[in-house]
């Protein structure tokens, strides 16, 4: 069992291959939208715009489409060109999961031939383990004894007897083999310094000890990145509040830049939906209408109440100064 990783995807994704293919399999007005999708990419950093000419946009809901397109062709031509091919290839995205029955030094040539299919695909390999114990690490402790009782009963529904359940599922404690205690080395972290260091090095291996150079912390390390501010009103995900003449209040959400009184900001439009619907019940003297609104289930109204009240309660008073 083999997995590979293609490094750095959507970064990597070639747009002029990636043009072609789209081209080949649409018609010629959706591919023209892919075009526009992805030629028309560009940030802004310390004031300045730049455009994205190579790879996919992270975070762009079309990003992960077009890379998946691009790896399903990509695989079809690597296998068609192979002479040994896989008995089982499962891929999610970047990640690809291989059953290989040829061998060791074939797996080598075959991750070589799938270096070589593109200039900007590049891919890693990692081989199979034998981690008996690994399941037990990695267990939340809450639900270690759960699992534990699954998988006695799985056992025995398949013929195995208690005495191999219960030496196959006891926890095991490694040892470390002689020649591992012999050759354990000690270390030192210094940071390097030209001339200095590496004099150090060699008096600690005398006394074996391995000396690991770090490198130097500089100023650049202790500054925070640069990053535009966007004005406090300007964010799209809120919701607002219209006082009326009448003393009633219109509480709602938008998509589009509000200026006018926020009550609360709240990304993602499911969850906007939910704190309007909270808004409303907080302000009984309102018009807005139900149906438009989102379903509150009554179950919250005590909560929200009490939640009002007591920030209320935590106001300061305005202290009482009487005119002279």
């Amino acid at each position: 069992m083999v997995s590979f990783d293609v490094v750095s995807l959507f970064t990597r994704v070639p747009l002029g291959e990636s043009m072609n293919l789209i081209k080949e399999s649409f018609p010629p007005d959706i591919a023209e939208l892919f075009r526009v999708c992805l030629t028309g990419s560009y940030f802004l950093w310390n004031g300045n715009y730049y455009e994205q000419t190579e790879g996919v946009a992270m975070g762009s809901p079309i990003s992960p489409i077009i890379a998946n397109f691009f790896i399903r062709r990509f695989k079809e031509k690597a296998l068609e060109s192979s002479v040994l091919k896989p008995a089982v290839w499962f891929r999610y995205v970047d990640d690809t999961f291989v059953v290989w029955k040829h061998g060791r030094d074939s797996l080598d040539d075959f991750l070589h031939h799938l270096n070589s299919q593109s200039p900007s695909i590049k891919f890693t390999m990692e081989t199979e383990k034998w981690r008996p114990n690994r399941a037990r690490r990695i267990c939340a402790n809450e639900h270690i004894q759960e699992e534990l009782s699954h998988s006695n009963k799985a056992f025995l529904a398949n013929g195995y007897n208690d005495r191999e359940i219960n030496a196959a599922l006891a926890p095991r404690q490694r040892r470390p083999a002689v020649n591992e205690q012999e050759n354990i080395i000690n270390k030192a972290f210094l940071p390097y310094v030209s001339q200095v260091t590496d004099r150090i090095g060699k008096v600690l291996k005398k006394h074996n000890i391995k000396t690991i150079y770090k490198p130097t912390r500089k100023i650049r390390d202790c500054l925070r990145p640069a990053k535009d501010k966007r004005e406090p009103l300007s964010s799209s995900a809120g919701i607002y509040r219209i006082p009326c003449s009448c003393g009633s209040v219109y509480i709602g959400t938008g998509k589009r830049p509000v200026g006018t009184r926020f009550i609360a900001t709240t990304s993602g439009y499911h969850p906007r939906l939910i704190r309007e619907a909270v808004e409303i019940h907080k302000h009984p003297n309102n018009f807005n209408r139900k149906e438009e609104t989102f379903y509150l289930n009554r179950i919250w109204h005590p909560a929200i109440s009490r939640t009002k009240v007591a920030a209320q309660r935590s106001r300061p008073v305005p202290e009482y100064n009487p005119k002279p």
